[in-house]
């Protein structure tokens, strides 16, 4: 990925500008609610792009991937539900 393709705060920042006007438009209170969810979702992510440019984070502003962590492993003989859950399950299930 180059600088050109790199996310910026800007790119996100236009998107979420975008999508406010169109829940402006809308006429469904619950579309236009999404829209203003999805809006919001997109300001977020233009602000933690921001502090990573500024705090150096990898990958930033020069789009090298970032690497995920994997899974921590789990515990060797736990399998299915806890104890708990159990319990829990069959106690609704009493009450019915």
């Amino acid at each position: 990925m180059n600088d050109a393709q790199q996310p910026t705060p800007e790119l996100y920042r236009e998107a979420a500008e975008q999508v406010r006007q169109l829940a402006r438009r809308s006429r469904l209170t619950d579309v236009r609610g999404d829209l203003l969810g999805l809006s919001a979702s997109y300001e977020r992510t233009a602000t933690y792009i921001e502090a990573a440019i500024r705090l150096g984070a990898p990958g930033y502003p020069h789009g090298d991937i970032i690497p995920i962590a994997s899974a921590p492993p789990r515990s060797e003989g736990v399998t299915g539900p806890s104890p708990t859950a159990l319990r829990c399950s069959e106690q609704r299930r009493k009450r019915w």
